[in-house]
């Protein structure tokens, strides 16, 4: 029994010792030890024999709570294709490769193999034959269709499948996909996790989602190019194509010949079969429904070689395609009398579906495409036929007959009018291989025309998404070649796509790189304005505003060509105007103009003069002013958005939400000049129009009342600002996820209220937050994570915790100099804030050139007499005059270094800007 007692120790022990591996091949033998065991000590009553006997129960017990049926809720694998076969010595390979490979390694070690080989070659299939097979060596085995759903998504649907985790109302993908990567790395038992499809830029998103190198897992990815996983020491296994005789094998199976001796003419058919195509397993299986279609004939091998023969020059799984795409459409079903309406509906949900892309797509979706197409191809077809539930069922489930293409039966009960592939919902996912074959087809304009049209009546929302990135991804790279019709569909479709991006996600550089890769040809003729507005936008939101200020400008001046000529205006040069907003009446002052000899002001001489003024003209001068707002050009900002809110207020209804957006906007850029008391009502006319029209929860609420906040804030009113601020913060994390942008602005501002009333310990937290979501979803180096690095530096100034603070300056100056040139103010307001931290330190020497250079860049945007600007001659002053005491003093002694230490914390005070900490004020 000392073979038992080590099998138990193994069985309880940790690491890769353990029954996956190790204790299961023995399962067998020691049931038979155990059955001999039970019979000598019932026979002959030796109780020597049951302390082996319990030994015996307990290993079995173990090991039988590792067979496949005790944890089939434990692993979310696809069925292997019931044609696939063979493939021993590759399975061999990777079961060496994974388990023999552990052996060799320490304790707890994570293992990666990586198989790898051309598309259609068999590898998705051998990835799941082996999770079949080896279920009783893990704990779990977690599947992720990375190219069917990418990698994000597919593992977020981890959480979901295996590990019991649901996924939050408004929780955003990515903040799910930390708690579902938490799970994973918290598994305490030996786990095999498979990445079925990463290819291409997915793979970099694989890396980040491995599990950690000291993991007791397996990692099995299956891709076309390995090179990428090497570095992180992927075992690369090949997978060939098929041999002669597994080839001839997957035939005989799918014709069920499996026990008959093939010879003479037959065999030699079915070798030349397999030779014809390639031995790719799925030209192969392709092959299989053709094949059966033909037994009626007598030699369907022979049939099919001689429909191949016509085919010269055309690649294996083509080939295949070809003939199924024709069977599809014209063998008899046999069934409801109707057999010619469900091929031809068969046909057509194929000829759409390589327009959908890559990944689930929802059969709802698909029909209502299909339907469009079929009324093109059919004019005088009867299309109500459509509405019958049987004849389409009987169409889908001929589709994943013929084609390669797998039919997910949802759990959800889809409605009559679903077109929305939500989660839960039947789908269709199709070989990418068909999907390029099929786009290439006779009838492909028609296809796609049918599946834009489709596309374009949605709105993106979470639950269609991924069907518009599908659909974007494909369109894209053939925008050349769409008419005119097409290209307008594809302009809806993209332009819903990233605005969703934009507002709901929060994901700014993917919503620019949709609009760079359609600029070229989206971005031009008469509509191509409002598509480079958005990119524009969307730069700006990304902090690149100087190619945001020059698109901008181009629009506006394109648009104001475009609408009929204003009256002649009077241009003057800015330092010398003298003008008045009929918005601030009675308000008893004058917005200041900051010089500027680089730009004029256009003052409009009364409201007619913006009368023939379109409001495509008032939403770019809207963009406009966003981006000349955050590069400090206020003035020309407020002039902006004051031109178009007369246009708007007079070309729409005064209650507008565009109007209540263009005052939000305005109000912002008022207190940016400290007019609060001008902004004030601005504000509140705003929150009245977004109650009244969207309901007291909405985002654009959240977004009036963090402004307003800041507003008080600046007045003093703490207590009455962070009631306004809370009740932001709770609308925007239950609308829009706790991991978007203007989440991260409300948590900043929270923090900087709490540090003006001393509670530093309850606003850092916060700034962290704040910064862990900006550098998520805006990037690192956006000029928002500069903001609220600023922020958390002087709350550590504040602390007197210098050496932390520093280097968040630092880095704060370096995105600020890149994002808004070096001679902005805010650029000086962070070279200002530097020196008081080495002021503080009694560095004088390194303070006297920041303060220097903030002074310069304040004396040359701001003016000699900006109340900046005198902060920053009195700090230069006083650091100069502690220098030269200091070099005048060096060798006095420590008494000298402790009086000028005493100064220093005594006069501080007077190195810290006028603002140190930045408030977040979102446009809309």
């Amino acid at each position: 029994m000392v073979e038992a007692e080590l099998l138990a120790q193994t069985i309880q022990g940790k690491g890769w010792g353990n029954r996956f591996f190790l204790a299961a091949p023995y399962e067998e033998k020691l049931k038979g030890k155990l059955d001999s065991l039970k019979e000598v000590r019932a026979k002959l009553g030796l109780e020597a024999a049951w302390a082996s006997v319990e030994k015996l129960d307990q290993v079995l017990e173990l090991l039988q709570s590792s067979r496949p049926e005790a944890i089939i809720g434990k692993h979310n694998v696809p069925e292997v294709d019931p044609l696939f076969g063979g493939r021993e010595e590759i399975l061999e390979r990777m079961y060496d490769a994974l388990v023999g490979g552990c052996r060799d390694q320490a304790a707890g070690a994570r293992t990666i193999v990586c198989l790898w080989g051309i598309r259609g070659i068999g590898k998705t299939q051998l990835a799941r034959k082996y999770c079949h097979a080896n279920l009783s060596r893990y704990g779990r085995v977690l599947w992720i269709d990375v190219q069917g759903k990418g990698a994000q998504e597919g593992y977020a649907d981890l959480g979901g499948d295996v590990l019991g985790l649901t996924r939050a109302p408004g929780e955003q993908l990515g903040e799910y996909v930390k708690r579902v990567r938490l799970t994973v790395q918290n598994l305490t038992e030996p786990f095999l996790v498979v990445f079925d499809g990463a290819n291409g830029e997915a793979v970099k998103e694989l890396q980040e989602l491995l599990p950690g190198e000291g993991q007791a897992c397996h990692v099995l990815v299956t891709t076309t190019d390995d090179w990428a996983l090497r570095q992180h020491g992927a075992m690369p296994l090949a997978v060939e194509s098929l041999g002669q005789n597994e080839a001839r094998a997957l035939l005989k199976k799918g014709l069920n010949f499996e026990k008959e001796v093939l010879i003479g003419e037959t065999s030699k058919k079915l070798n030349e079969l397999a030779k014809r195509l390639g031995y790719l397993t799925i030209a192969l299986a392709g092959a299989v429904p053709l094949l059966i279609e033909r037994r009626k004939e007598g030699d369907p091998v022979g049939l099919l070689l001689a429909e191949l023969e016509g085919l010269d020059g055309v690649e294996p799984a083509n080939t295949l395609f070809e003939l199924s795409l024709h069977s599809l459409g014209h063998s008899i079903t046999g069934e409801g009398g109707s057999p010619d309406v469900v091929c031809s509906f068969a046909t057509s949900i194929a000829m759409v579906a390589g327009w959908f892309g890559e990944g689930p797509v929802s059969t709802e979706l698909l029909l209502k495409a299909s339907k469009r197409y079929h009324d093109a191809v059919h004019g005088d077809a009867d299309v109500s036929l459509w509405e019958n539930g049987a004849l389409t069922r009987k169409a889908l489930l001929r589709v994943g007959h013929y084609l390669p293409a797998q039919l997910a039966a949802g759990s959800g009960t889809p409605t009559q009018d679903d077109t929305t592939p939500h989660e839960g919902r039947p789908t269709l996912t199709f070989h990418v291989l068909f999907l390029e074959y099929v786009r290439r087809q006779e009838g492909g304009d028609t296809a796609r025309a049918a599946t834009l049209a489709t596309v374009a009546d949605m709105d993106c929302d979470a639950g269609t998404v991924q069907q518009f990135k599908g659909v974007w991804d494909v369109v894209v790279v053939v925008l050349g070649a769409l008419d005119l019709s097409d290209l307008e569909k594809v302009r809806e479709i993209g332009s819903e796509y990233e605005t969703y991006l934009r507002t709901n996600g929060g994901d700014y550089k993917t919503a620019k790189a949709v609009l760079e890769s359609g600029l070229e040809i989206l971005g031009t003729g008469p509509r191509g304005w409002r598509w480079r507005l958005d990119l524009a936008d969307a730069l700006d939101s990304l902090g690149v505003y100087n190619r945001a200020v020059e698109i901008v400008e181009a629009v506006v001046k394109e648009l104001e060509r475009r609408d009929a000529p204003p009256p002649p205006v009077k241009r003057v040069r800015k330092n010398s105007c003298k003008w008045w907003l009929p918005c601030f009446s009675g308000q008893g002052e004058t917005p200041d103009l900051e010089a500027d000899d680089k730009h004029d002001a256009v003052v409009f001489q009364g409201g007619a003069d913006l009368a023939n003024t379109s409001l495509d003209l008032a939403g770019a001068w809207n963009v406009q002013a966003s981006i000349y707002n955050r590069q400090g050009r206020r003035a020309e900002a407020l002039l902006l958005y004051e031109q178009s809110l007369r246009v708007k207020e007079k070309a729409v209804d005064p209650d507008h939400l565009d109007v209540a957006a263009t005052l939000n906007d305005m109000a912002g850029v008022l207190v940016k000049q400290g007019r609060l008391g001008e902004a004030l009502p601005l504000y509140q006319r705003a929150l009245s129009i977004f109650e009244k029209a969207q309901g007291p929860d909405h985002p654009s609420v959240a977004t009036t009342l963090n402004n307003m906040a800041g507003l008080l804030y600046c007045q003093g009113k703490y207590d009455d600002a962070l009631p306004m601020y809370q009740r932001s913060l709770r609308i925007d994390e239950k609308a829009l996820g706790p991991e978007h942008p203007d989440v991260a602005a409300s948590l900043n501002n929270i923090a900087i209220l709490l540090t003006n009333q001393g509670k530093h310990e309850e606003a850092l937290p916060m700034y962290q937050r704040s910064l862990r979501i900006e550098e998520k979803a805006l990037g690192p180096k956006h000029p928002h994570v500069a903001t609220t690095l600023h922020n958390m530096a002087s709350l550590l100034n504040d602390q007197g915790r210098y050496e932390e603070a520093l280097p968040l300056y630092e880095r704060a100056l370096a995105i600020e100099e890149k994002a808004l040139g070096s001679e902005h103010p805010e650029v000086a307001t962070t070279l200002n804030n530097m020196g008081s931290v080495l002021f503080n330190q009694g560095r004088y020497e390194e303070a006297v050139p920041l303060y220097k250079r903030a002074l310069e860049i304040r004396k040359k945007a701001l003016g000699l007499e900006h109340p900046d600007t005198t902060t920053s001659r009195s700090n230069l002053e006083d650091a100069e005059r502690k220098l030269a005491a200091v070099r005048t003093d060096q060798g006095m002694g420590s008494s000298v270094r402790e009086d000028i230490a005493e100064s220093n914390t005594s006069n501080s005070g007077a190195h810290e800007n006028v603002v140190s900490q930045e408030l977040t004020l979102n446009d809309l």
